[in-house]
């Protein structure tokens, strides 16, 4: 299970698109992650394009990239 982004919240309804016949009180929704797609990572995330010099990129890979 592969995912870009990740939020838990305690929510009392337990109204998501899955709820779990094993763990009482979990559900889960599932959907985009915000941002654009890092072309080096593949994650999708709201930094892409913000660099100037490495506009295809996440803010994560750039330090990579430039070993800061």
């Amino acid at each position: 299970f592969i995912v870009s982004k990740v939020n838990l919240f305690k929510n009392e309804e337990g109204n998501g698109e899955f709820k779990s016949g094993e763990v009482d009180g979990l559900s889960i929704n599932v959907g985009q992650a915000p941002g654009k797609k890092c072309e080096r990572c593949w994650i999708y995330d709201p930094t892409v394009g913000d660099n100037g010099k490495h506009i295809t990129i996440c803010q994560r890979c750039v330090e990579v990239i430039e070993g800061t």
